[in-house]
């Protein structure tokens, strides 16, 4: 009996959140790992999610002005502030495709394993 593959079909655009801030706002939101925000005014400050590394707490901090972008490597808890106002966009990671397009690879090499096996197709080189 043969299964179907798993689909796949390229993910749809990644979500978009506006969310507009007043002057002197801190906004404390959690992101996930990949998020995108674009600033759309004029300064904002994004503390990322704090990180232990080498037994030290560290929470990186990036100024973003109009027009840049920045991306989080990871996710967790993020505090968001402007001083001076202003709106910012929130892209949400694309769905993990390419871990779903390695699965597939995986299904169907081992389909095609089991079908040269059964098949009696022992000249097929293994190399690689």
């Amino acid at each position: 009996m043969t299964r179907p593959l798993p689909s796949l079909a390229i993910p749809a655009a990644p979500a978009v959140r506006r969310i507009c801030l007043a002057p002197g706002q801190t906004l404390r939101t959690w992101l996930p790992a990949g998020a995108t925000l674009v600033s759309n005014g004029p300064g904002l400050t994004i503390a990322g999610a704090p990180q232990w590394i080498s037994g030290h707490l560290l929470q990186p901090r990036q100024l973003i002005n109009e027009g840049q972008t920045h991306w989080l490597e990871h996710g967790g808890w993020v505090q968001i502030d402007a001083a001076r106002g202003g709106e910012l966009l929130w892209l949400n990671p694309p769905p993990h495709w390419p871990a779903r397009l390695a699965r597939a690879m995986r299904q169907l090499s081992g389909r095609i394993r089991g079908a040269t096996r059964s098949k009696g197709l022992s000249g097929v080189s293994k190399t690689g």
